[in-house]
């Protein structure tokens, strides 16, 4: 068994605990495959070690999840940039096939999404805000969303969305909208 990196052990030092919930190898080394495959061997070990509970990955599109799927253990969860204005079909629809979790970092897409017309359109006719019809799309759309926020009120606000669920109608408008609000980092672009 590989023994684990030091800034895992740092992590378990520090912490105070020798289990973690989840580790994630964040985006994939494109013109590096073996070391994905190195990493996420090195992750399998971990968490066959019992010292993890969960392993993952993040950014990882469907070409870069697939050689991960095919060994031992594959992810169990990709944390991939996921919000009404950028839906990555592709990759949600192939982990749903394989069984790996999907959470929606930055559901309300930096921001960007809070000033969408069509997205507050469809909240007014809920009583709810655009963060919130966001987060709903994204449990409807079978994500689990992240959104991130230091405020107490809107902490409070994001947490109340399971007393509505948009129409069917409503998922068929977002998802037929145009690729917009998107953050530009293309993890095959851009070397982690």
């Amino acid at each position: 068994m590989r023994r684990p990196s030091p800034p895992l052990r740092k992590l378990w030092r520090d912490s105070g605990s020798t289990i973690s919930t989840c580790i994630l190898s964040i985006g994939p080394r494109t013109r590096f495959s073996t070391t994905n495959l190195d990493t996420w061997r090195a992750m399998v070990d971990i968490y066959k070690s019992g010292r993890v509970r969960a392993i993952g990955v993040s950014n990882f599109k469907s070409h870069a999840l697939k050689p991960l799927v095919a060994t031992e253990i594959a992810p169990m969860v990709n944390q991939i940039e996921l919000h009404p204005g950028h839906m990555q079909t592709e990759t949600v629809e192939y982990c749903r096939a394989h069984g790996i979790a999907v959470e929606a970092w930055s559901p309300l897409g930096a921001g960007r999404m809070l000033s969408d017309p069509t997205l507050a359109d469809i909240g007014a006719k809920y009583g709810k805000s655009v963060a919130q019809v966001c987060i709903r799309w994204c449990l409807q759309y079978g994500a689990l969303p992240l959104p991130k926020s230091m405020t107490p009120s809107r902490i409070v606000e994001n947490s109340q969305v399971f007393d509505f669920e948009l129409s069917a109608e409503d998922m068929a408008t977002i998802a037929a909208r145009p690729d917009f609000g998107y953050s530009g980092h293309d993890p095959d672009g851009v070397d982690f």
